[in-house]
């Protein structure tokens, strides 16, 4: 299937309007935003603009499930507020709530745990026997 990637401000409702408005309906869309003061607002913006322009799906990325349940640390307050819109929206909806992304273990420095993969056969980490979930981004 085709991806396609479009360009438009996050709180410019007209201007997600006309970028979405390039896509034929239904389209599906995938809702990652980087973590800001703004964030809720942003991913709100753009919820709202899918929904109007046909979106039959989204999928959210969010944060990992313990963050949201200690309600403390990170943007917790905006991934649920967001999710709490998709609700309403009545959009069908995935949310995506990774600890981690596969590709900083294997390939990266983060958590110390790709270097010592290369060279040994175990995970020796406070992750190895924990209840993650991973996202493979390619």
């Amino acid at each position: 299937e085709e991806v396609v990637c479009l360009i438009a401000a996050y709180d410019d409702a007209d201007a997600l309007a006309l970028v979405l408005a390039t896509v034929p309906s239904p389209f599906r869309f995938f809702l990652a935003c980087s973590n800001s003061p703004n964030q809720a607002e942003l991913e709100s913006c753009l919820c709202h603009a899918a929904h109007r322009a046909g979106c039959e799906h989204i999928v959210k990325l969010s944060t990992a499930t313990p963050v949201l349940e200690r309600k403390g640390g990170g943007p917790y307050v905006a991934h649920l507020q967001v999710e709490a819109l998709l609700v309403e929206l009545g959009v069908p909806h995935a949310v995506l709530r990774p600890n981690l992304f596969l590709d900083e273990v294997t390939f990266g420095a983060f958590l110390g745990v790709a270097r010592p993969l290369r060279t040994a056969d175990e995970i020796v980490h406070p992750f190895a026997r924990a209840p993650i979930s991973c996202v493979d981004v390619r």
